[in-house]
């Protein structure tokens, strides 16, 4: 009796194991088809049938290059169950793949999260077309999408005409995404976008570098000063709190009055995500409640002490001006990364002044780590006034060691000195904020 003959019951069947390269390609470890037959010289012959037959698909299916619709066809003849139930199914197109892999993020407060994988779909719905089914979407189709990618423009940039690899890199990143959950859920068989990606070329150099003081001058001179016509407290607060303090632009932008806190008898910023939050209206016209500030990581969580500087420019007196709960800088508008996206005023002009491309806002905060570093500051002092994971060996340092006291980042932050920057311009006209309030700072002690 054939080793791939089997009865039962009354009924001869074929019956072969997968081979393990092929496993993949089809629903189960065995094949076993009915034969229909009851006598064993006409299962004999049949067997014999579907066992030369077996042979050449699995043959046909290790050859290189086979498109996934004649994959389909020579698994559906060794598997009729299953071609049935490919037929029968509705054929999923890639626009339907990427609404089902967005659903995912929909029912989550990340909004950031699922404008950006929304945006990075979009792109392929563009290039493939989003009714094409996807199985008919191929490995070739997936390198020239890669190509189109790398090619993409920019939007609002004055500096650069093309996406960088690294966002190319993001947008492909996700696209594969939804060939995976496609490839998961057995509406295709092989990920077409095997293979394809997009490797970043390290020149050795940092993406950001800090100022030098010819970069520090030129962005005190550039400061709208509160009195102006039309001043905007954003032009004038954001760059100088960053430039004493190293705070990131979005976690200074974001700032409400109440954020500004005694704690340990030392004047602080609070930045965590303390908030009563806004109302957005959403793409299909509803209202949903959002949590408006965020930490980039849990280290961000943290009270930075206020510099001397600020105080004597009248920060606190601006503060204490503001009614409460209300932001300092309403004039920024709220976007998917936060406020600091709406802070457009500052790029244009650094362009014009800055002496290297890689120095942008974020150089200020480069600006103040490297002083400090410079001054011989602790690095775990460091990590915890900017806000980062702490690094190095020691593992007391990363765990059995807490917050830095605020006494201590006091200290920290008055290191920061710019002795070759002018700041005539703003010390020989200190503005006058009249709140006509007492104090009103929340004390933490």
């Amino acid at each position: 009796m054939s080793p791939y003959l089997e009865k039962r019951g009354p009924v001869y069947y074929f019956r072969v194991r997968v081979p393990d390269d092929l496993l993949h390609l089809f629903p189960g470890k065995q094949i076993r088809i009915s034969l229909k037959t009851k006598r064993s010289d006409s299962a004999g012959r049949l067997v014999k049938e579907w066992e030369e037959r077996a042979d050449r698909i699995f043959t046909r299916l290790r050859a290189n290059g086979l498109h996934e619709r004649d994959i389909k066809e020579l698994v559906g003849q060794l598997c009729p169950s299953q071609r049935k139930r490919e037929e029968k199914r509705e054929r999923m197109t890639l626009g339907k793949m990427c609404d089902i892999f967005l659903s995912q993020y929909k029912t989550s407060n990340e909004e950031k999260t699922l404008q950006e994988k929304g945006l990075s779909l979009s792109f392929a719905k563009k290039f493939f077309g989003e009714d094409i089914p996807i199985e008919h979407i191929h490995n070739e189709d997936c390198q020239k999408f890669r190509e189109f990618l790398l090619k993409l423009r920019k939007q609002n940039r004055l500096d650069c005409d093309f996406i960088s690899p690294v966002t190319a890199r993001k947008h492909l990143g996700t696209v594969n995404s939804v060939f995976i959950m496609a490839t998961t859920s057995r509406y295709i068989n092989m990920n077409p976008m095997t293979g394809v990606k997009i490797e970043i070329k390290k020149n050795g150099e940092p993406p950001r570098i800090p100022y030098t003081d010819h970069e520090l001058q030129s962005t005190i001179n550039i400061l709208e000063l509160p009195g102006t016509e039309g001043w905007k407290p954003s032009r004038y607060w954001v760059p100088l709190i960053s430039m004493f303090s190293g705070m990131r632009l979005g976690e200074i932008c974001q700032l409400y009055e109440f954020d500004f806190v005694r704690k340990n008898g030392v004047d602080c910023i609070s930045i965590d995500t303390n908030t009563p939050g806004i109302d957005i209206k959403m793409p299909d016209g509803s209202i949903k409640h959002i949590i408006d500030k965020r930490l980039k990581t849990p280290a961000a969580r943290r009270h930075v002490p206020i510099h001397p500087f600020l105080i004597e420019l009248g920060l606190l007196k601006y503060v204490e001006s503001l009614p409460t709960k209300t932001r300092l800088f309403p004039e920024l508008s709220w976007f998917r990364d936060g406020y600091g996206h709406s802070y457009k005023w500052f790029g244009p002009l650094n362009i014009q002044f800055r002496s290297d491309k890689r120095m942008t806002f974020h150089s200020l905060r480069h600006t103040v780590a490297t002083l400090l570093m410079e001054e011989g500051a602790h690095s775990v002092h460091r990590a915890d006034l900017l806000g980062h994971e702490r690094g190095g060996n020691l593992e007391t340092d990363r765990t059995y060691t807490h917050g830095t006291k605020e006494s201590t980042l006091k200290g920290l932050v008055e290191q920061i000195q710019y002795p070759n920057v002018v700041f005539y311009r703003l010390t020989s006209r200190k503005p006058t904020f009249n709140s006509g309030m007492e104090t009103r700072r929340l004390n933490l002690d």
